[in-house]
């Protein structure tokens, strides 16, 4: 899932970046408020700011944690970048440019995706996906390492080029790839084949260096929806919405390879399935709105998020939303942002599962990224947008305390009308 040190890949080739004169300036500076850490953890059951239940593990954790990674797409060019939290500096470490440029609003559902890259903090590499293909970066030692990539074409599709591709298993209508995610041991990664109509799902093996296909048991493609994979291990989720369009609705499942035919593990036709995420090895959390609903239209929508075991067993409601209760992450907790009616607990929410109950923990933005894997730290990490007075958004990274729900930092770099998306903490 991310890179280091004074390096960045433009397209295929390396150069040498020049000295960022901000990250010069703000490690001179003092450190603020805000990024200061407490040297010990809360010990209290409850949460005073929220009056709710907290799980014992998110008490009994602080942060130590110093630098991260996070990427900025404006237009079709992403930057990552490492930022330090005690000194506010920020490096630039690569950029490279994306096979399809970010415009949410244009209505083209390839324009709607964030930055194409992912950090694997257990192999501390990136995979990232531009114009030519999908590559891995290794910042110790600044090699870039081609996993997938164009080498011709073979006639033409409506006067555009079809790609030839380095290896055998991708779709042949395969024009660009995009979305590209790291399995929590590192070893897969996963990635959408973008059609001229339609899209797939398919996992490249980094070791054996094979391909195949996240498909449903019937075979159908489930499309390039929200993937999410295990904390550890190669344990794959992808929730498909209602109506269907071109993919197989439900909530699909698989762990190990092939994985082919995925389950679907929720066999209930007036749900429609929104984000879903892993809360531990075997318990899968997802947003869903009727099945009769439009999720991409609020009016007089109720949403509701769920809990269910991989198997499929013992579904729970957990949260009872308003319009657009939308999932973001998991891990132990989870973590959600809400519409709420009267407006005055809208925003970011956690959901303590084992405790039960939940916590509002701040309003009045976008929230757009999630939570690091598996970190024992109570810090929620998010991408955070403010819509501003000149019809323009600005997104910045903040990094929560769920025991105080309070903003522990919020970053002084900021990013006007891109995604921003937060990736990991550095090693």
């Amino acid at each position: 899932m991310l890179l280091a040190g004074g390096l960045f890949l433009a397209g295929c080739g390396i150069a040498s970046v020049q000295p960022n004169t901000n990250s010069a300036q703000n490690a001179n500076a003092a450190v603020p408020a805000s990024a200061q850490k407490a040297e010990t953890a809360p010990s209290a059951e409850k949460n005073p700011a929220a009056g709710e239940e907290v799980s014992p593990e998110a008490t009994a954790t602080v942060n130590t944690l110093s630098e991260f990674y996070v990427a900025e797409k404006n237009d079709r060019t992403t930057v990552v970048y490492k930022e330090n939290i005690d000194t506010e500096a920020r490096d630039e470490l690569f950029r490279f440019t994306e096979p399809w440029r970010y415009d949410p609003e244009s209505g083209n559902s390839y324009e709607g995706f964030g930055p194409g890259v992912d950090y694997s903090a257990s192999r501390n590499q990136f995979v990232y996906a531009d114009e030519n293909g999908l590559f891995l970066y290794d910042p110790s030692n600044q090699q870039k390492t081609t996993l997938l990539e164009k080498v011709g074409t073979n006639g033409e599709f409506d006067g555009i080029p079809i790609p030839v591709w380095s290896k055998e298993g991708i779709n042949a209508r395969t024009f660009k790839l995009l979305h590209p995610l790291f399995s929590g041991d590192g070893r897969y990664v996963s990635f959408v084949e973008s059609f001229h109509e339609g899209s797939d799902t398919a996992i490249i093996d980094t070791s054996a260096q094979t391909i195949s296909h996240f498909h449903a048991d019937d075979d159908d493609s489930i499309g390039m929806h929200d993937i999410d994979w295990s904390d550890t291990g190669h344990k794959l989720t992808v929730g498909s919405p209602r109506p269907p369009g071109y993919n197989t609705p439900g909530l699909f499942f698989a762990d190990s390879e092939p994985f082919s035919p995925a389950r679907n593990i929720l066999n209930d036709e007036n749900i429609s399935v929104g984000r879903s995420v892993f809360i531990s090895e075997d318990i899968i959390a997802f947003s869903s709105h009727p099945a009769e609903a439009n999720p991409t239209n609020d009016e007089g929508t109720s949403s509701e998020i769920f809990t269910i075991n991989t198997d499929g067993s013992d579904m729970k409601s957990q949260v009872d939303g308003g319009r657009n209760t939308v999932m973001l992450g998991g891990a132990e907790n989870f973590f959600y942002t809400k519409d709420a009616e009267d407006n005055t607990q809208d925003g970011l929410w956690v959901g303590f599962y084992r405790a039960g109950g939940g916590a509002h923990i701040a309003r009045g933005k976008t929230y757009d990224a999630y939570i690091p894997q598996a970190y024992t730290t109570p810090l929620v990490a998010v991408a955070s947008t403010d819509d501003r007075s000149d019809n323009t958004s600005e997104s910045r990274v903040e990094l929560f305390d769920i025991n105080s729900l309070v903003a522990t930092y919020t970053s002084p770099h900021s990013l006007i009308d891109g995604a921003v998306q937060f990736l990991g903490f550095a090693k």
